[in-house]
């Protein structure tokens, strides 16, 4: 049996059974940020990615944990990639330099250094897009509606729970009252979780809301909350 493993930043969340004997056949089109559902057919309309790419390199071999674990404690660095080069079959250079279509650019990225890396990544992602991850939205598309369903309990939050802190016995006690007709899944999550409901608490989440309706039309994954948690 063969098996495929789905990573975030290093860590299995996923893995699932490839049918036994599979292997890439040529002739054959490797795309990177499209959904193309047959060999030869036309992309499929609105499955794009949007995010960032970086070292998407095609290894000839399995790697092990530590090596993922090594490539993801090294960030943008390339250590990691140096020492695996015997083992990789489409380099990320190679593929950078093929012709491209739709809006694709480089982007730049700061000089990385292997000291406080811990520090680093913890000081730049902005956990408060973490409701991201929640039912609500993670792996959905992104559209208005969807957006504007927050709008409605964060009124309500500010109109009627300023001072409170947002804890189990609050989720609770919000879920199972006369408020229960909204939706108050995103509660429990990080960037809601643990927080004192403030104005400013309050302005700062129409705030994502209003930088997440740029993304209206992507799908909810894990490249556009890093982006976001990295940038916003």
């Amino acid at each position: 049996k063969q098996w495929y493993q789905r990573r975030v930043r290093g860590e299995v969340i996923g893995e699932g059974e490839v049918e036994s004997g599979r292997k890439l056949a040529t002739p054959g089109v490797f795309t990177f940020g499209q959904l193309v559902e047959s060999y030869g057919g036309k992309p499929t309309k609105n499955s794009f990615f949007g995010g960032e790419l970086l070292d998407a390199n095609v290894f000839s071999v399995q790697l092990t944990d530590k090596q993922v674990m090594e490539m993801f404690d090294t960030g943008p660095c390339v250590s990691a990639q140096e020492k695996l080069q015997n083992d990789i079959f489409l380099s990320w250079q190679d593929i950078l330099a093929l012709e491209r279509s739709g809006y694709v650019r480089n982007s730049q990225i700061e000089e990385c250094t292997v000291e406080n890396k811990t520090e680093e990544k913890e000081r730049e992602l902005n956990e408060d897009w973490g409701f991201l991850r929640g039912e609500m939205f993670y792996n959905k598309e992104l559209t208005l509606p969807l957006i504007l369903e927050l709008n409605d309990p964060l009124l309500y939050l500010e109109k009627l729970y300023i001072g409170v802190y947002i804890d189990d016995d609050f989720i609770n006690y919000i879920s199972s009252g006369a408020d229960s007709n909204k939706n108050w899944s995103f509660l429990p999550e990080r960037g809601f979780y643990k927080k004192l409901i403030t104005e400013q608490f309050i302005k700062d989440s129409y705030n994502r809301l209003s930088i997440l309706a740029e993304f209206i039309g992507h799908r909810c994954d894990e490249a556009i909350i890093v982006h976001l948690e990295k940038h916003h």
